[in-house]
Formats: C-alpha cells, structure tokens, sequence
C-alpha cells in the first residue's frame, strides 16, 4: 500500500463537452493547487477569482473561494483528500467572476504511490480562447444601458477600456500579427510621455492585483468609504504614496527592468526588437503604472511622470553601479537554473559570486535577487516542510517539490555539475541547447524532413527540453506533446524515437543536479 495517492481528474468545460483535460495531481494537493493546474491545461492567465462547489452551484455559500475571499471557506485550505472527494463525484469549478467560465471537474482515477505524484496534464482535447474577439456592433448594442448606470467613480474608471497586459506577447506571437505586414522588428521604438496618471493606469488592475502589490510594497491598504469602489480607492493611496517615496517601488523592480527604464529615458534607440527580448519588463512598468503600453503596436511606449522619476533614481552613479551587479546575478541566475532546475540558495550564491566576479552577501542576494524575480514569477523561492533550507527554482512550485523528492533516490550525487568555460560560453551564446549534440538533428528532422512549422517545431523542443529536465521518459513527452504530434502527422517511428530518446539521454537533468542520464551512466 502506498504512502499517498494519486488523483487523475477529467475537466470539461460546460460550454463544449467535447473539450477535457486529464490531470494527474497529488492527493496532499489543495483545491488552490488543482485550480492552478486547470488553468496551466487550458493555458488561461491566473488573474480572476474562482470558487469550487461540491453541489455543482454558482457562487454557492458552502464552496470554496480563492485565498483573496477572507469571508468564505478558502481553497488553499482544503487538501484533495480531506475532501472525501468520491471516484466520478464531479464538482463545479467556476473561475472568473465576471465572465463566468463553468467547468465539470470529475475524480476519474485514485491509485497510491510510492512518491508524490507530480501535477502534470495526461491527455487534452480541443482548445478554449479565454478572451475571445467579439464583434464590437453586437458587444456595445446595449450601451445606452450601461451609461445609465455609470455614475461617480465607477464612471471615472470605466473612461478607458481595460488593456490586455499580454499585448506585447499578442502583437509578436499572432494575435494583432499579419504576415503580409512589412514590418522591420529593428525599427526604432518612440518613447514618449502619457497624459494618463499612474493612478489612471493603476485603476485598470483588479482588486487582488492591487492588493497584492501594495502588500509586497508594505503599503496599508487604505479604509474605503461606504458607497466607493475599492479600485480607484486602492489606486489613488498608492500612487500617493509613491510619489511620496519611491523606494517601495524600486525595491520590487528587477534589475533587468531598472536597466532597460534607463534606456528608455535616456534617449537611447530602442528597437522593437529589444523590446521582444524585454516583455516580461514591459508587463512590469505595466502592472506598476509605469507606462501606457496601447500604442505599442504602432510602435510607441508612453512613459509616465513616476516611470521617469524612477528612472532618474536608477540613472544615479551609485545605483547604477549596484543596478549592474544585480543584472548579471539575475542572468547567470536563469541560465544556471534551466540546467540545474532547484538549488539551495546557499550553494547558489557562490557559484554566481565566482562566475561574475562578485562579492554579492547572501541577505542582498535575497533581497534584491530573488525576492522581485520571484514576485514576477521569473523564479520560485521555496522551502520543503520541516526544512529550513532556501531553494531557488525556475519551475513551477509542484516540479520544484518532485524533483526534491527524487534527488533522495540519487544520494550519491553530492554537488551539482560543474560547467568547464567552453560549456559557459557555449550556454552563453547558444543556450542550453548548445550542450546537447543530438538536438540539432532532431530539429533538422522537424523543420527539413517532417516540415513542422517553427513555432510547434520550437514548441516540441522546449517541452522535451523540460521533460528531460524533470529526468521522466518518452511515453511523458509523448502525452505531453500528442496534439502537436497527431496535428502535423508525426508518427513515432523507429527513427524518431531514438533521436528524442538520444536528446533526453543528453539533457541536464535536475534529478541528476545537472548532469545527464548519459554523463550519470558513465559515472
């Protein structure tokens, strides 16, 4: 009999029962935990709140809401198997409380493990687009009833329609993108100034955003006077606040994105190419109310008045200096972790310090490091129960626990792998895949032989990348991977079986602490 169990659940949304996902997940997990997994399967952002309810009612009193929902039984209080939840006992999941997306989650499996089971999708069908693009005659036919009802704040914050904080990954990846557009990705981008406030820009976030980003910048929640919304209430403390003092702020900012506000400023050119490369800075300034991203696709960046105040903060000699440091910690950080998955912190910062030349202490390390990397979810900073080790992570929190637990099975490995300086510069310049020899035939074979498009061929890469990273086999990939497979017609054959069997035996594993299957074999 073993220790703990694993749950599979099959989860259909109510709209399109041909639509399911099948997800394994731990029993020890919360119902926060296997929301969090549903949302990862249906690829939707994790930005709304959410309840779960056993009797299959919408907004039923007796569910179990999101950790934000002090009022109501929370989620991420409740663990799968104290639930009782019965083989086919199916449960409503609803998320979004606006848009009211209904999804039929039933427990379908229960078999014990030895280990904890790792969360990971097993088999899908079909896809959902979260936000849909409706046609804008029949979205506002009935606007006459909404002006109505927009009076005071509510008006105020409605003048603007919401902005998508995923513009930028739309704009490049396919959504606002046309082909036959000759557009030149190393044109200049213009900054120039808003007239938008940052409070403007900050009433576009939901409560919980808010909530969340003053609690991190150890701000107090102000009181909300009876009648008001607690939006634009949320939005104008903090914008006050912050032009009181920036250094909440700043201190919440990766290096990465002080650099680049710099370069923003200073009159720098600024490509839409650079750009690409700093989305994930770009959605910062935008979750900050640093800068007014709707004209981006004509390829202008508005600044506000406090992204340019922080940036003369940033510009100072001093700051600089220190700005430059954390900079090269964090990039020697994140090409490090895809090759070692989680580390403890403690024997992190020394790799770093040597690699850069660095004499960074561990409590600056932590603080101007890993805790923004970690809030922008760029990283996790995690500790195991019953430990007080720090570890430091580029998966997902569950992956991260997994590959803890299989370490165990490994115990003679002592340290991680070491990489020569040709390996570095190789992993510098190419990436990851620069260490594994047999994935550049693999990937010849994709685009040359199969003719599987750039994107799903690059798509097939990352994911076998990830797999071999987490030390599982090819049947893995293969669920993981079956409708890009089946979509482009690739059978797996002889040939093709050994050169993704060739590529996970080559892959760093963060089992094995960086080493391969191959290279522990030789061991």
């Amino acid at each position: 009999m073993g220790e703990t169990k694993a749950y599979t659940f099959k989860v259909k949304p109510q709209e399109d029962s041909n639509i399911y996902r099948l997800i394994q997940i731990d029993s020890g997990k919360t119902l926060d935990d296997l929301h969090s997994a549903i949302l990862r399967a249906f690829d939707f952002t994790a930005e709304h709140l959410y309840m779960f309810s056993r009797s299959r009612k919408p907004y039923d009193r007796d569910g179990y809401y999101s950790p934000y929902d002090d009022e109501r039984r929370r989620a991420d209080q409740e663990t799968l198997s104290g639930l009782g939840w019965k083989l086919k006992e199916t449960w409503l999941y609803l998320y979004d409380f606006g848009d009211d997306w209904m999804f039929d989650v039933t427990l379908v499996k229960m078999e014990d493990t030895e280990k904890k089971a790792r969360t990971r999708q097993l088999e899908g069908k079909g896809a959902l687009e979260q936000y849909p693009a409706y046609d804008e005659e029949d979205d506002w036919e009935d606007e006459e009833d909404w002006e109505e009802d927009s009076e005071g704040d509510f008006a105020e914050e409605t003048e603007d329609l919401p902005f998508e904080d995923n513009i930028i990954r739309d704009f490049f990846l396919g959504e606002d993108w046309d082909e036959e557009d000759d557009l030149d990705i190393m044109s200049p981008v213009e900054v120039l100034p808003t007239n938008k406030t940052m409070e403007k820009l900050l009433k576009q976030k939901s409560k919980e955003e808010l909530e969340a980003l003053m609690g991190r910048m150890g701000i107090e929640l102000p009181p909300v006077p009876k009648g008001k919304r607690k939006v634009p209430v949320y939005a104008a403390a903090l914008a006050e606040e912050l032009n009181k003092d920036m250094e909440p702020l700043l201190r919440l900012l990766t290096g990465e994105s002080m650099e680049f506000l710099v370069q923003l400023t200073e009159g720098k050119k600024v490509t839409l190419a650079d750009c690409l490369g700093m989305m994930g800075e770009l959605d910062i300034y935008f979750a900050c109310g640093l800068a007014d991203l709707e004209e981006f696709d004509e390829g202008v960046i508005r600044l506000t008045p406090e992204a340019r105040k922080c940036a003369e903060i940033c510009a100072q000699k001093e700051r600089r200096q220190q700005i430059e440091v954390i900079v090269k910690q964090e990039s020697a950080m994140k090409r490090f972790l895809n090759l070692y998955g989680v580390i403890e912190a403690e024997k992190f910062l020394p790799m770093l310090n040597s690699y850069n030349g660095c004499s960074m202490e561990m409590e600056e390390f932590y603080d101007k490091v890993l805790v923004p990397n970690a809030y922008w979810d760029s990283i996790s900073v995690l500790k195991r129960e019953g430990d007080e080790i720090i570890y430091v992570s580029i998966l997902e929190e569950e992956d991260a626990e997994w590959v803890l637990s299989q370490r165990e099975e490994f115990d003679d490995i002592k340290d991680y792998r070491e990489f020569s300086a040709q390996e570095r510069k190789a992993l510098e310049q190419g990436g990851i895949i620069s260490l594994i020899p047999s994935m550049k035939e693999l990937i010849d074979y994709l685009l040359d032989v199969k003719e599987v498009e750039e994107e799903e061929c690059m798509f097939l890469v990352s994911e076998l990348m990830h797999e071999g990273m987490m030390g599982v086999d090819i049947e893995d990939f293969i669920a993981e991977c079956g409708d890009i497979l089946r979509d482009n017609d690739i059978r797996m054959t002889h040939r093709l079986r050994e050169m993704v069997e060739a590529v996970l035996e080559e892959c760093p594993s963060a089992v094995l602490k960086g080493y391969s299957i191959k290279e522990y074999g030789k061991r």
